[in-house]
């Protein structure tokens, strides 16, 4: 779940990004020693998938009835943001890398709830 929600793109950007957070590995139930490449990998492998994806289904649920009910109720302003990546042709426009081998822009919004208004682009 760490490395899905921490967009983490492989097991040694996933062990890079505990590393980071080492001292509060304790607290979250992961113990006191350092996290080897072979355990996520390990789990991976013997874990049921369908686990997460009952949670996914759960989690989406939850905010499709909260969505619209609940949070025109909370008092202040509120806004929606959003950031979604364009895919671009690396040989038509080389200033667009993005990864090592993808091109791409950001591209990214927010709104008015209330209104409903556009706020900025960037």
């Amino acid at each position: 779940m760490f490395g899905q929600l921490n967009n983490r793109e492989s097991l040694r950007d996933l062990i890079v990004a505990f590393e980071v957070h080492r001292a509060k590995q304790y607290h979250l139930g992961l113990g006191r020693n350092p996290i080897a490449k072979a355990t996520p990998a390990y789990a991976n492998q013997n874990r049921d998938y369908r686990i997460f994806e009952d949670f996914a289904f759960y989690i989406m649920k939850e905010a499709c009835e909260k969505r619209a009910t609940k949070i025109l109720e909370i008092p202040g302003k509120k806004y929606a943001f959003d950031s979604t990546t364009i895919p671009l042709c690396l040989a038509t426009f080389p200033w667009a890398k993005f990864r090592r081998k993808k091109g791409g822009t950001k591209f990214m919004s927010y709104m008015t709830l209330k209104h409903k208004f556009l706020l900025s682009i960037l």
